[in-house]
């Protein structure tokens, strides 16, 4: 059960002897019928890219009511890699593994093989973030450190130049491709909980897991100069993903750019955060003095 101010919703698993177990799951808040459609085409979009793949899957949606914002759907088994993670966290090894394996779950979504390389303009992304740091100077949103995140902020505009104009793959995007929404088993990798039905860069998915993973499992690791992800954890991933994916002009870019789309999600208070929120400010703001000095 999840309930907050604007997110509230019950997940349920079914079991019955001798029948495969269901989940279902009901979101009551927000209530946005048409938000609610969109994750449920995107789940559908998902299942049909990986209907034949082996060891990479999403469940099967049964039943669907838009009125309830209710799915049903067959449960797969797994823990999160959220969880598998911290089971693991001293483990480098195992680690490495659960990120090969969460990189060919994602490759075998985006299929970036299939698609041809485009030029990539970070013009979008800058403008949806300098948006959001407008709302900071009004005094229209709150965040932890504000000064720092608007020097960080001012460097990647410094830096900007370094991306522009280089190559990347636009596939189709999970849209919230965080640690939570990956299942993890023996057998088998699920992906869940999807929100777009648009294409976008690779290096969105890519980089709002790994900045999740960095911020949250990654915070002991030395960094090497010019890294934002440990070295050997992008070796790791690469290893699922595809190597020549590595240097994409969106994945990059996203790295920097998500550390400090991360830090926005932080509430300003410190006692309306939780220990998880908690956590991961200080992973964000470990790597924001790395990658920008500030």
């Amino acid at each position: 059960m999840r309930s907050a101010e604007h997110r509230a919703a019950v997940v349920l698993r079914l079991h019955r002897k001798g029948a495969e177990d269901l989940i279902y799951k009901q979101v009551f808040a927000p209530f946005d019928t048409a938000a609610f459609q969109q994750g449920v085409e995107a789940h559908k979009r998902a299942l049909e890219r990986l209907i034949k793949a082996k060891g990479v899957g999403v469940p099967k949606i049964l039943a669907v009511d838009n009125v309830t914002q209710s799915v049903l759907m067959l449960r797969v088994s797994g823990k999160t890699l959220n969880d598998h993670m911290l089971q693991s966290y001293a483990n480098p090894r195992k680690q490495h593994e659960l990120l090969t394996r969460s990189a060919a779950w994602l490759a075998a979504f985006h299929q970036p093989d299939s698609v041809k390389k485009s030029t990539f303009y970070p013009g979008f992304m800058m403008d949806h973030l300098q948006a959001q740091i407008d709302k900071i100077e009004n005094g229209d949103k709150s965040v932890p450190h504000a000064d720092r995140l608007k020097a960080a902020h001012k460097v990647l505009l410094d830096r900007i130049d370094q991306f522009l104009g280089g190559e990347t793959v636009t596939v189709a995007a999970h849209g919230d491709m965080h640690t939570r929404n990956l299942l993890i088993s023996p057998d088998m990798v699920s992906g869940i909980d999807f929100n777009f039905t648009h294409n976008a860069p690779i290096g969105h998915d890519i980089s709002r897991l790994l900045i999740d993973y960095a911020t949250r499992f990654a915070q002991d690791q030395s960094l090497e100069s010019e890294n934002i992800i440990p070295a050997n954890d992008m070796d790791a991933f690469f290893a699922g993903y595809g190597a020549q994916y590595r240097n994409d002009a969106s994945v990059r870019f996203l790295l920097h750019q998500q550390i400090l789309l991360e830090w926005l999600a932080i509430p300003a208070k410190e006692d309306s955060r939780s220990y998880f929120q908690s956590h991961r400010l200080d992973g964000v703001l470990r790597l924001t003095n790395h990658v920008f000095g500030v």
